[in-house]
């Protein structure tokens, strides 16, 4: 996972919470980057695991489309 996203999401969060006053779409945001995260701390654990790396990727992909 590439390290700049940790940033842009946690950038995107904050401005969810402070700019926009929009604390739904932060929780929700912040909820599926966390479960990202696990994710893939998981696979660094199991790696090679398939299932873990398909469901990872899509967690991924809600992120950013969350982002945008």
């Amino acid at each position: 996972m590439n390290p700049i996203l940790y940033s842009t999401a946690s950038n995107s969060i904050k401005l969810y919470s402070l700019r926009e006053n929009d604390s739904e779409s932060a929780s929700i945001y912040l909820t599926k980057f966390s479960k990202l995260i696990r994710l893939v701390l998981n696979i660094l654990v199991l790696s090679g695991l398939l299932e873990k790396e398909i469901e990872t990727y899509d967690f991924y992909i809600e992120v950013e489309i969350v982002r945008f």
